[in-house]
């Protein structure tokens, strides 16, 4: 049984097959920066014995935190039905199934010594009774493997499961998400959802089992060499790893820089060429590829240097890595050649008696390396799932408190059902006056248009409207209807969003609001809806099937695309947010978010540049319809056209300073 090369399941991060994305030094706050460097490189090099690992013991109380989380969880698809096992379950049969393993593990790896001894008596019988057992062994290892493989993997899905859908709960709700990016205390909140959860939920319950259970193998083997070559054997395996870690920690370092240099190289590297596609008509019309040329060619530049300095530093690292590697099957024939050499074997007579004590004793020297080997792997694994688990309750945390935080009493129901503003002052971030002492209302049917200088707090304004920015001083009142604001915002960016034209058209209302809304006709009642609101906003060629089947992914299989001829069907095409903003055009992205504002009819709408990729017709069109429908507006816009749809104006200098004046008509 050759341990040397045999890929096992026993470390959660395989050196084999990593991107580099892996190894890199992280972009992490002060908190994070006790995760060693070292660690990666020694992870991305591969080493057999010489693992380096600096665990922050601080950090493993986020990690039992963490843990705890997942396989506690009550979320939908983690705790199921019948032969759906949860998490508890899993992590009993896991440990139970990596008990099992290390027997079978053991009479295989002696399975060996049996076929020498039965060879070297050329005992034909005996041979055929060795041989059926090596098979069932063999079988028995193998199952178990792919067993402990699958629970690995189930609790992964269902640990990945639950800890994203808690940490969804806390981040995606009002105001959360908006104020953690705004504070920037804790960078790529992304990341650390899609990519530290998943890479914590693969590994860490199997890290858990191995330091419960290797730590006994280890004992065990260590006793079982100590009984054959006495003393010096275990003692030479342990000084064999002191010394392997001991030139790892002098030698990593002078790579670990070198490396997460390189890799903030090659981050800058793949930016610039994002950059490049991202903008790439705006880079045609100026006519600077030249330029872009130039810039892409000075990072590559840049980046070659680093991989050369890597490269060279890499030289005294690998020299040590394949003596290392070779040596651990020399220092085991040489433990056996202890007892062979001092007589300890003189009482076995024949040849095969022999080479099967021989076969036994390298396997079980053999194995007390491989658990060694085990343990140090399951170390750094640890580290990295303290840096993971840290990286998490950090978001975490900083959610809690966004949520604890989360008020915005300034913002109240207005008993009157319309929109007041009273004695509003607004700071910028940087503390900068935006607007100082505002006060109006806006009656219904008397639009209100807010308009001034770039800069001078119109956004700001209706951020501190919706609450997403406190004011320093003053309130706001809103009409609610059914416990929810009746005011509807448009955004200056038109978001649009993953799925059909229907989810187009009724985002953000939910299904089972839809349902509410249309509780007598159903679904019939809201595709007439929308198909006359399409129609009236201009873009009923969109309801037509064959515009949409030159975007068609079917790759994709999270879309449906059973297209037929009527309208209704055009509804559910689903397409990607990327497959909507290639498919219409800015206008038509604002028309859009204007079908949105007619079918969600709320009381008041506060439109911010929402037709200002539109010519004067098509404005007029919309605002029209918006006007006939009884929705009364507040809009933010330079454009003079739009003067004739309102009837009052508040007008901003850059000071903070406003005037209220009426619009002659």
């Amino acid at each position: 049984m050759d341990l040397s090369n045999r890929k096992t399941h026993s470390s959660g991060h395989s050196t084999q097959g990593k991107s580099s994305d892996e190894f890199k030094k992280p972009n992490n706050s002060k908190g994070e920066n006790d995760i060693v460097n070292k660690v990666n490189i020694s992870a991305a090099l591969g080493f057999l014995p010489n693992h380096t690992f600096s665990i922050n013991f601080k950090g493993i109380g986020n990690l039992h935190r963490v843990s705890r989380v997942a396989v506690t969880s009550k979320e939908p698809g983690v705790v199921g039905n019948g032969f759906d096992l949860g998490i508890k379950t899993l992590v009993v049969l896991l440990f139970l199934a990596n008990v099992a393993y290390q027997f079978a593990a053991y009479f295989t790896g002696l399975i060996s010594s049996e076929f020498y001894m039965v060879l070297g008596g050329k005992d034909k019988h005996g041979f055929n009774i060795v041989l059926g057992k090596s098979i069932g062994y063999t079988l028995l290892t193998g199952g178990l493997l792919t067993f402990i493989n699958f629970m690995l993997g189930m609790i992964q899905a269902k640990s990945r499961m639950g800890l994203t859908r808690y940490t969804h709960d806390r981040y995606i709700k009002p105001k959360a998400f908006y104020d953690l990016i705004l504070r920037k205390n804790v960078e790529n909140p992304d990341q650390r959802i899609t990519q530290d959860i998943d890479k914590l939920s693969a590994s860490y319950m199997n890290v858990f089992s191995i330091i419960v259970i290797y730590p006994v193998v280890a004992i065990y083997y260590t006793v079982r060499t100590w009984l054959i070559t006495g003393y010096i054997g275990p003692v030479s395996i342990y000084v064999y790893f002191i010394v392997g870690v001991i030139v790892s920690n002098l030698l990593i370092p002078m790579l670990a820089s070198k490396v997460y240099y390189q890799e903030k190289s090659e981050g800058y590297f793949r930016n610039h060429h994002v950059y490049t596609r991202d903008n790439s008509e705006e880079i045609s019309f100026y006519g600077g590829e030249e330029k872009v040329k130039n810039e892409a060619d000075r990072s590559l530049s840049s980046l070659f240097k680093r991989q050369k300095a890597v490269a060279i530093f890499t030289v005294p690292i690998y020299m040590a890595y394949e003596f290392f590697s070779y040596f651990g099957a020399s220092l085991t024939y040489a433990l056996v050649g202890i007892p062979l050499f001092t007589g300890m074997f003189d009482h076995l007579t024949g040849p095969g008696e022999l080479s099967s004590m021989i076969s036994k004793s390298s396997f079980i020297s053999m194995y007390l390396i491989y658990a060694f080997t085990t343990i140090l792997s399951a170390a750094r694994d640890l580290a990295y799932l303290v840096g993971y688990s840290v990286r998490i309750s950090q978001l975490w945390d900083e959610l809690e408190t966004i949520n604890e935080d989360a008020t915005n009493d300034w913002v109240q129901e207005s008993p009157e059902g319309i929109v007041e503003v009273y004695n509003l002052s607004v700071e910028s971030p940087t503390e900068s006056t935006l607007i100082s002492d505002l006060s109006f209302s806006v009656l219904p049917f008397n639009n209100l248009l807010i308009t001034g200088p770039n800069g001078c707090g119109k956004t700001s304004l209706i951020r501190t409207m919706k609450g997403l920015w406190k004011p320093t001083s003053g309130t706001v009142k809103l009409p609610y209807k059914d416990g929810k604001m009746d005011v509807l915002f448009l955004p200056q960016r038109v978001q649009l969003v993953y799925g059909s034209l229907r989810d187009q058209v009724t985002y953000p209302e939910t299904e089972n609001e839809s349902n509410s809304r249309f509780a007598d006709g159903g679904d019939y009642n809201q595709n007439v809806r929308i198909i006359n609101i399409l129609k009236e906003v201009g873009l009923s060629h969109l309801l037509k099937p064959e515009y949409h089947l030159s975007f068609i992914d079917k790759n994709d299989f999270s879309l449906n695309y059973n297209i037929e001829t009527s309208p209704e069907s055009v509804l559910d095409i689903r397409h990607s947010t990327p497959t909507w903003e290639e498919i219409l055009s800015p206008g038509e992205q604002q028309k859009l978010c204007i079908a949105r504002v007619l079918y969600l009819n709320p009381k008041y709408a506060i439109l911010d540049e929402s037709t200002s990729s539109l010519n004067p017709q098509a404005e007029s069109q919309l605002y029209n319809a918006l006007i006939r429908q009884g929705i009364t507006l507040i809009s933010i816009s330079h454009r003079e056209s739009v003067y004739k749809f309102h009837k009052n104006c508040i007008r901003f200098d850059s000071t903070g300073r406003y005037d209220y004046s009426e619009i002659a008509n």
